[in-house]
């Protein structure tokens, strides 16, 4: 019986402390997630954070390890120095935003929308990037760019 009400207090813990409602807006474990959100520095691994609004937030050099990121909006957040390991990132909108330094080892970028992304430094080791959106492709100049910074990128990871 102990066990029981064990597994039932998490499991209402976890339902309480884990909202994202249907326009990407909540709270998870006690953090308010939605648009120009401050989670700097934020512990959330394993967190689900599927179909989140963080576009525009501050997730500057956050622990998301594991973290279910899928069909998120982070259109613009600045995620510098995050570690992002084995995050599922799939159809997520990361356009414009900043990933210098972030670590993305094994994590699930697929048909994830990085056009316009700051990759500067980004660990992209064994990540999944099937179907990725590298730019929108507004000019070939772009593309180029963004492909030249990724390729950096993985050099710089390759030869460290």
């Amino acid at each position: 019986m102990k066990n029981l009400l064990l597994i039932f207090s998490v499991l209402l813990n976890t339902s309480l402390y884990a909202q994202i409602g249907p326009d990407g807006t909540g709270t998870v474990n006690g953090y308010s997630i939605g648009p120009g959100a401050n989670l700097s520095n934020v512990n959330l691994p394993n967190a689900n954070l599927e179909g989140a609004n963080l576009s525009g937030a501050d997730l500057s050099d956050a622990f998301l390890s594991f973290a279910n990121l899928e069909g998120a909006d982070l259109t613009g957040a600045d995620l510098s120095g995050a570690n992002l390991r084995f995050a599922r990132l799939s159809d997520a909108d990361l356009s414009s935003a900043n990933l210098s330094g972030a670590d993305f080892t094994l994590a699930k970028l697929r048909f994830a929308d990085l056009s316009g992304a700051n990759l500067y430094g980004a660990d992209l080791r064994d990540a999944d990037l099937f179907g990725a959106i590298w730019t929108n492709v507004v000019s070939q100049s772009d593309y180029d760019a963004v492909v030249a910074e990724r390729d950096a990128a993985l050099a710089a990871q390759a030869s460290a």
